[in-house]
């Protein structure tokens, strides 16, 4: 019996939530038109731009919307540490391992900036 790959096994299941995110068709709201996931979807845009002030501004909102949207915290996360502000970064982070435990991601991304945010405090001690 041939396995299949990984990544045609990933398609499928986003062919699948996007079916699942269309839904809704003419007379029911489909999940792409909720609030949190419109500002969640300009948030990754603005990410793709380098727009790292515009994404936590929209993260921000996502996750005023959806409190527990873990995918708009780690991107919050993200955005953080492109502009160098590691403790919003950490905090973004820690909410991403909280609600997700299991987020090797959100775990290196905590790690990151932490190891960040010490070294900053480091250069600026010995520059004082």
């Amino acid at each position: 019996m041939r396995r299949r790959s990984a990544g045609r096994r990933w398609t499928v299941v986003g062919m699948a939530f996007g079916a699942v995110a269309g839904a809704g068709g003419t007379f029911g709201q489909r999940l792409w038109d909720d609030p949190a996931f419109l500002l969640y979807r300009e948030a990754t845009e603005a990410m793709d731009r380098h727009d790292h002030a515009r994404a936590v501004t929209l993260a921000r909102g996502a996750i005023g919307h959806y409190p527990d949207f873990v995918l708009a915290h780690f991107l919050l996360g993200q955005a953080a540490l492109a502009l160098r502000r590691w403790d919003d970064a950490a905090s973004a982070f820690r909410t991403v391992v909280d609600l997700y435990p299991g987020s090797l991601a959100g775990r290196r991304g905590l790690q990151t900036a932490i190891e960040r945010g010490e070294r900053a405090l480091a250069a600026d001690g010995a520059g004082a």
